[in-house]
């Protein structure tokens, strides 16, 4: 039986040493280099990326119910622009996530606050599971020529947030409102879903003629006017 001839070549680690065959250094030893040690993750990535679940969690049926307010209205940068002020809130709190995206436009070129000289005033009040909420008008809506509206509504959506990514909406409307008639204070009722622990008010404004609606994007915007704890 022929025996095998020729030199038995190592290469890898054994026992702490490493057999390296090198074409320019020749076969050698050396000492292991680095660790098998698992790297740690980066805690700033680690905290933002929680940081991001949170946001996402909170501001994702949100940004659904608002681009259902009026389909083809809500801004393309809406989802940016709210997770921005999110990302600047003092906490992922949901109650700082709400006050961060207060006073958000929809869509920021037709906006709800460009249409009013003085912003509506709103009060809410919870009466067992009931929302209150009233709206005083500070001054008539203001339309450029081109809308030729004669009058407008005033619509509110409620958004009810249970805190964990579920999300409920209702909404009201005010009659047809003359542009040259008295100012008013109107009272809007709402059922608080069961499980509801927060809500998120948008109000909404349309301009009409003759009482319908005109349908331009000029005549109409969607801001959130605020928030509260169920």
């Amino acid at each position: 039986m022929a025996r095998p001839r020729g030199v038995i070549k190592l290469q890898g680690t054994i026992n702490g040493i490493t057999f390296v065959n090198s074409k320019r250094y020749k076969p050698h030893t050396r000492a292991a280099r680095g660790t098998n040690k698992k790297a740690k993750v980066n805690e700033t990535l680690r905290r933002n990326a929680d940081n991001a679940s949170k946001v996402t969690s909170l501001g994702s049926p949100v940004l659904r119910e608002l681009k259902a307010l009026e389909k083809g209205f809500a801004a393309g940068d809406l989802w940016s622009r709210m997770t921005a002020c999110m990302f600047k809130a003092r906490s992922t709190l949901v109650e700082d996530l709400l006050e961060s995206i207060r006073s958000i436009e929809v869509n920021e070129q037709y906006a709800f606050a460009k249409l009013f000289p003085a912003l509506p005033r709103f009060e809410f009040y919870l009466k067992k599971n009931k929302l209150l909420i009233e709206m005083e008008l500070s001054s008539h809506a203001r339309f450029s020529k081109e809308v030729n509206a004669g009058c407008y509504l005033c619509e509110l959506c409620v958004l009810f947030l249970d805190g964990k990514g579920s999300c409920n909406s209702d909404k009201m409307e005010t009659e047809w409102i003359s542009l040259k008639g008295a100012l008013g204070v109107y009272l809007f009722e709402f059922e608080m879903p069961k499980g509801a622990r927060y809500f998120l008010v948008t109000a909404g404004i349309k301009g009409g003629k003759d009482e319908r609606e005109v349908e331009r994007f000029g005549a109409r915007g969607w801001r959130v006017c605020g928030w509260g704890k169920g």
